[in-house]
């Protein structure tokens, strides 16, 4: 099985606390990576009267380089709100968007300071498994069964549009040797989605089948290839 990791996704939650008078709720913060950029929604507790703050953050890489920094003017009411802002983060190949769940986001809020981990905020993040049986013939109603699961939670994700196709390889007299069947739905509650492809009873099958999937919710996209046989 090869996957193919691609990017535009992401999610976040709040690692570090603070005794000071604004505190960042982690159950509540989120983040979505889109291309080169994190846009963040961080949830912040304020236990002053209405105040002036700034927001500032760096975004560091697994080694503690800082990737990027942004940083904002917000009034804060007493009480909870979220704050949006924008990261961009600076020289990330395309190889290195799949090592984002290990970046981490400093923080300074007023005067309440900490790091956030992005692995515990990837809500959206997920991988594909599918099960697939390497056993078919002409007229049954194939069925292939596909998981969306957050790789770090292990919780299952649901609401992936998923798509895939199926290529079959036929025996025929003309040039035209393969047959392309397509299916798609929507993962439920608990991360499943079943596609069904009807195969024709008019084909004969060869070997060297093999089925693509691909995933997308919220600009995360995941893709899964698989060979299949028919002996």
């Amino acid at each position: 099985m090869r996957a193919k990791f691609f990017p535009s996704f992401v999610m976040l939650l709040v690692c570090a606390f603070s005794a000071a008078a604004q505190i960042v709720d982690e159950s509540r913060s989120s983040a979505v990576v889109a291309g080169s950029n994190i846009n963040l929604s961080i949830g912040v507790n304020n236990s002053d009267s209405i105040s002036d703050n700034r927001i500032q953050l760096e975004l560091l890489d697994a080694e503690g380089k800082v990737r990027g920094t942004a940083s904002k003017d917000v009034r804060l009411k007493k009480g909870f709100s979220i704050q949006k802002i924008t990261v961009a983060a600076v020289g990330i190949t395309t190889s290195e968007i799949d090592n984002i769940p290990w970046y981490r986001l400093r923080y300074r809020i007023g005067r309440s300071v900490g790091i956030i981990s992005l692995s515990e905020l990837l809500r959206d993040v997920f991988d594909l498994r599918v099960a697939a049986s390497e056993h078919f013939f002409p007229g049954m109603n194939y069925s292939v069964r596909v998981r969306a699961v957050n790789p770090f939670s292990k919780h299952n994700v649901k609401r992936v549009a998923v798509e895939a196709e199926l290529m079959l390889s036929i025996d025929t007299e003309s040039d035209d040797d393969e047959l392309k069947l397509k299916a798609s739905g929507v993962t439920n509650g608990d991360g499943f989605a079943l596609l069904d492809f009807k195969i024709p009873e008019s084909v004969k099958l060869d070997s060297d089948h093999d089925i693509t999937v691909i995933g997308r919710k919220n600009g995360v996209v995941r893709k899964i290839e698989e060979d299949l046989d028919s002996d």
